[in-house]
């Protein structure tokens, strides 16, 4: 199951659920490989589109708490773009106290 959500004009989320960790860092792989190899160009420049992908992996197992989902997406998507151009961050809730 998945659903998205643009939340601004290049930032959009993607929630998937039941996914392993591993399941969603190789999906987002594939996402940014896909990206990337468009080359969809764009400025003056001849820059091409990358993506910067910020992760968030809630394990129901192990969450007792309750979780800000849209604010530690919001962390993983700057912190990837700080990384640099794409690049990937898994931000790892472990919902405890």
């Amino acid at each position: 199951d998945w659903s998205s959500d643009v939340c601004s004009s290049d930032l959009f989320v993607v929630a998937i659920a039941q996914l392993t960790e591993w399941a969603v860092m190789t999906l987002a792989e594939r996402f940014r490989f896909a990206i990337t190899e468009e080359k969809i160009f764009f400025g003056k420049n001849d820059e091409y589109l990358t993506a910067s992908i910020g992760i968030v992996h809630l394990d129901p197992e192990h969450q007792n708490v309750e979780v800000d989902v849209k604010k530690e997406l919001d962390f993983a998507v700057r912190y990837a773009k700080k990384k640099g151009k794409n690049s990937l961050f898994l931000f790892k809730n472990l919902g405890l106290d």
